[in-house]
């Protein structure tokens, strides 16, 4: 099975032109597949190509809400402070890192 390659998003959203190999069959109730119909015909595309664009759009934006860290700006403004002016390690870490030398070193 092959591995499906991973595209920018802006790539995502262009009509891949490689052939098409893979096959995804899904049952719609009549309202459905009359709005994708109607839809498909406001775009000026066919059925096939108006899902197999939304779908992929979907997609990458399902993987993007996954993979992209939303923070508010209190939030931001911590983090990027935190990575400013960094504290040391804590009295617990040290006495850890110490615990590890005492082991590893012996």
């Amino acid at each position: 099975m092959a591995v499906p390659r991973r595209q920018s998003q802006e790539s995502a959203t262009e009509t891949d032109k490689s052939p098409r190999e893979a096959r995804l069959e899904i049952r719609l109730t009549r309202e459905q597949k009359w709005l994708v119909e109607r839809a498909a015909a406001v775009r000026g595309a066919s059925v096939a190509e108006f899902a197999r664009q939304a779908m992929q759009a979907a997609a990458v934006e399902a993987m993007t809400e996954q993979e992209v860290l939303r923070l508010c700006t209190q939030d931001q403004e911590a983090f990027t402070a935190a990575l400013l002016a960094p504290e040391g390690p804590s009295e617990r870490l040290r006495v850890a890192y110490e615990k590890y030398r005492e082991r590893v070193e012996a």
